[in-house]
This record gives structure tokens, C-alpha cells and sequence, in this order.
């Protein structure tokens, strides 16, 4: 049986103002192997008022994270 363990979110307000509305989102890890290895997802949805621009920054946020992450447990 692999183990899960999920986080989620809501962001509704923050300072400096988003310029959207909302934004939910989700960090689930999994894990994967026997061999202690564990499977990172991270999920984000946000309002439809937000543009092109909001969800590619999110994007870059995300491969920056993991590239972080990565670099500290290789």
C-alpha cells in the first residue's frame, strides 16, 4: 500500500493585490517505490479573470520550485 499525504490552499487576498481573484491550489506527495522515493504533484487552478501572464509566471514559479527542491535532495 503507498502512502499519500495532500495539502491544499486557497488564496483570496494578498499584498501586493494578484490581479485575479482566487487562486487554489494542491501539493500531494506520494509515495512511489520501496525505496523510500516519493512523487511530488503540485496542482494550481486560478479565477478565469486571470490572463496568459498569470499562468505562465505560475508555470516558471513551479519549475523553479522543483528545480530548488532538486538541487537540495538530488
Amino acid at each position: 500500500m503507498s502512502a499519500q499525504v495532500t495539502i491544499s490552499y486557497n488564496v483570496i487576498a494578498a499584498e501586493p493585490v494578484l490581479g485575479f481573484t482566487s487562486l487554489q491550489g494542491s501539493i500531494v506527495l506520494r509515495q512511489v517505490t520501496l525505496e523510500n522515493k516519493t512523487l511530488i504533484e503540485w496542482h494550481t487552478d486560478v479565477s478565469n479573470d486571470a490572463d496568459a501572464a498569470v499562468i505562465q509566471d505560475q508555470h516558471f514559479k513551479k519549475l523553479e520550485f522543483f528545480r530548488d527542491l532538486q538541487a537540495k535532495f538530488p
